[in-house]
């Protein structure tokens, strides 16, 4: 009897230090992951594509589907207010030049621009992937900012980069 007490105790024991480990290790994987550190392998050192942010065709559902939860003059307005602020600095897209909040300001003022006109947004980004965490990081090195132009029938031909800015 006293064998099967100790038994059922040493049994018992160790079952409660398994799942004590299980869930220690799961919730420092979940704390790991939830953090803002980037994990895993570089798998894309510089990766740059294109993100249409504005639907111009309302018989395009599947862009309008994409873009639902896209708060598009947040977006902009934010990124903008950055740039006035200091927090951001903006480059001229082909030169690389620095841009003066003053140059940003006038052109905001030109015939054609709109901040409601901004329909793509050009990411640079580095990629790592983590297959222990299953998790896919990117860290975005810039964006630019791309200007809907139309040709004379009103149809989108193309964007014109309005500034660059990098982030960290």
């Amino acid at each position: 009897m006293k064998n099967t007490v100790v038994l059922f105790l040493s049994t018992l024991l160790v079952m409660l230090l398994w799942n004590c480990n299980n869930q220690t290790t799961n919730e420092v994987k979940r704390s790991f992951i939830s953090t803002d550190s980037i994990i895993g392998v570089k798998v894309a050192d510089t990766i740059i594509y294109d993100v249409i942010i504005k639907n111009n065709n309302p018989e395009d559902s599947w862009s309008s589907e994409c873009l639902k939860y896209l708060k598009h003059d947040a977006l902009i307005d934010s990124i903008f207010d950055a740039v006035y602020s200091g927090k951001f600095k903006a480059y001229d897209h082909f030169t690389g030049s620095l841009l003066s909040i003053k140059s940003i300001k006038e052109m905001e003022t030109q015939d054609g621009f709109s901040r409601n006109a901004i329909g793509k947004i050009q990411f640079s980004e580095i990629w790592y992937f983590s297959s222990e965490y299953t998790v896919l990081n990117k860290k975005v090195i810039s964006m630019v900012l791309g200007l809907e132009q139309y040709n004379n029938l009103g149809e989108l031909k193309g964007y014109k980069p309005v500034f660059k800015v990098y982030l960290n």
